[in-house]
């Protein structure tokens, strides 16, 4: 009798080189994949990186089909050092592994800044200074900064000063616009590093902004405005004259507070003089569309810029239980269920609204629109009207 033996083959991965690439860059290699005993489409093959924040497994691609294989590694963003991957390669009986080394080589990212809002300010307010904010090499980067500042226009403001050392985040700029000029100039400020420009590094990095130099006999403009319900849309911006905001009916009345630079300039709100940075007096809506207007005289009392808020106050959509005072102007009635209120007089279509009001302090509680009908019925809930 005689027997004969079949030796079990494991699954073979050929070699891949230990592989060195620049940050930004993919890994691309491929490899050879061999089972005596199974046919090589039928054998499993996974991946996984030692390093999960510089090559997630999930950036790790297998590819190809039979004996030809291939891998693809794509580093984080930003991510640099070294990761070993391992292929895993399972017949169902037997599994093989193969490793090498990916090292990932840092390429200089640009330096980083935080922006400065543009600037307005009157002529002949001397010297002024901005801290500059945010400055750093880059993400994981260890350079030496440096910075300077450059102005658009030298004949109003010459070029201005930066204090930096580094590696601090922050620096002084200074700068002196010329005595009785105005007009504007951008500020252009550069912040390069010392890690160079190879493999498509970036190593400086640019920030402007504006500075506006202003006559303060003819400003005319707003710098502020705020209202004390409701949100302003769109955003303030001097430039712009016409804003609206939309209100329900718990947010009625509104106060208005506007901001100006120069204190002798004149702001009135409704007709009414308003102090710079204080809310106006109470301005009691309409249903349905109101217009806010804010009106800013110059020192010069010759220029003069207004601006206006629609203001649309829907009591409609505000309230779920609606009450009227009946016509014959009852206090304290309690209504319990459906009343029909039977005007004396025909109502006048277009001529407005019917207001009604609370009883306690006289404060809109609904309205409708003046249609043509005499009576109005309405569903109330245990309300004292």
């Amino acid at each position: 009798m005689s027997m004969k033996l079949v030796a079990q083959a494991v699954p073979e991965i050929g070699d891949i080189a230990d592989a060195s690439i620049w940050e930004g860059d993919t890994f691309n290699a491929g490899f050879t994949l061999a089972d005596k005993n199974d046919p090589v489409d039928s054998i499993s093959l996974s991946a996984t990186s030692s390093n999960q924040d510089l090559v997630p497994d999930g950036n790790i691609v297998l590819g190809g089909s039979g004996e030809n294989r291939t891998i693809t590694a794509t580093p984080a963003v930003d991510a640099f050092g070294n990761t070993e991957i391992t292929i895993v390669a399972d017949d169902g009986t037997f599994t093989t592994n193969r490793k090498f080394m990916l090292t990932v080589n840092n390429v200089n990212d640009k330096p980083v800044i935080d922006n400065v809002e543009n600037i307005t300010i009157y002529e002949d307010e001397g010297t002024q200074s901005v801290t500059l904010s945010g400055i750093g090499p880059g993400p994981d980067e260890q350079q030496d900064i440096t910075i300077t500042a450059a102005s658009s226009n030298e004949a109003l403001i010459p070029v201005p000063t930066v204090r930096y050392t580094s590696p601090m985040s922050t620096a002084p700029l200074t700068f002196t616009p010329e005595m009785w000029k105005t007009g504007s100039s951008e500020i252009t400020i550069t912040v390069e590093d010392d890690g160079g420009t190879e493999h498509g590094g970036v190593n400086r990095e640019e920030m402007t902004f504006l500075v506006t130099v202003i006559d303060n006999d003819e400003d005319d403009s707003l710098y502020g405005l705020e209202l004390s319900r409701g949100i302003l849309t769109p955003k303030f911006d001097k430039d712009r004259q016409n804003y609206t905001v939309t209100l329900d009916a718990n947010e009625n009345p509104i106060q208005v507070k506007p901001s100006v630079l120069n204190p002798d300039v004149k702001i009135r709100v409704q007709g009414e003089l308003v102090n710079s940075g204080d809310y106006s007096n109470d301005i009691l809506l309409e249903p349905g569309e109101n217009i806010v207007t804010i009106t800013v005289d110059a020192e010069n009392m010759i220029n003069t810029k207004e601006y206006n808020i629609t203001a649309y106050f829907d009591v409609d959509t505000a309230l779920d239980i609606v009450a009227l005072t009946p016509s014959n102007h009852e206090e304290n009635v309690e209504v319990d269920d459906d009343i029909e209120i039977l005007f004396n007089e025909k109502v006048i279509p277009d001529a407005g609204h019917i207001l009604i009001k609370r009883a306690s302090d006289n404060s809109v509680f609904e309205s409708f629109p003046a249609n043509d009908f005499t009576r109005v019925r309405v569903t109330g809930n245990n309300t004292v009207v």
